[in-house]
């Protein structure tokens, strides 16, 4: 007889059996003894065990360990670099075309010219001298 509760089935007596990840019965206790799908259940683990085994050898030595590592690093180099440069296109792009700096204002170029000398006067005549008897 089931119950509403499709998790748990109900044998003649009125104790629950709980239901395994595969669906399968799994005794809720007491009377021990094998509630069919055990086999299954047990080459499933040595399964998983022969498979934990077979790999046991490689974890043990770093090898495997230092490639991976090598790979990651070399990744993260890869990303850096390609970040920056992608940056620097952005930059370039989103701050627009250059522009040119104003030419600086030129200054006046005086030239000074010396002030005018008056030339010199042609000697004039002294006025004549008199004599006096």
């Amino acid at each position: 007889m089931a119950a509403n509760n499709p998790r748990q089935i109900y044998q003649i007596s009125p104790r629950p059996l709980t239901v395994a990840s595969d669906g399968a019965p799994v005794d809720g206790g007491g009377g021990g003894g094998d509630d069919g799908g055990m086999d299954e259940r047990l080459k499933s683990l040595e399964h998983a065990v022969a498979v934990i085994e077979a790999k046991l050898p490689d974890l043990a030595t770093n090898d495997g360990v230092e490639s991976r590592l090598a790979k990651t690093e070399t990744k993260i180099i890869l990303w850096i670099v390609g970040v920056a440069i992608a940056s620097g296109v952005a930059g370039r792009f989103l701050a627009g075309a250059p522009t040119a700096a104003p030419a600086p204002s030129q200054v006046p170029i005086v030239i000074q010219v010396p002030a005018a000398v008056p030339t010199p006067a042609a000697p004039t005549a002294a006025p004549p001298q008199q004599h006096k008897p």
